[in-house]
């Protein structure tokens, strides 16, 4: 029975672990498709001042 208990909070704990995961994996993506868009928005603004 303390078994069935440790596994269910345990199951819980991966759960949870999960979704922090899939949020930081998302942020990370986010965040370097903000710096390749921004990259190429430098670059294209100094093509057309030059």
């Amino acid at each position: 029975m303390n078994e069935t208990a440790a596994t269910k909070h345990f199951m819980k704990f991966v759960k949870l672990l999960i979704i922090v995961l899939n949020i930081l994996l998302f942020s990370c993506l986010l965040g370097m498709t903000l710096i390749v868009v921004s990259l190429f928005a430098i670059g294209f603004f100094r093509i057309r001042v030059y």
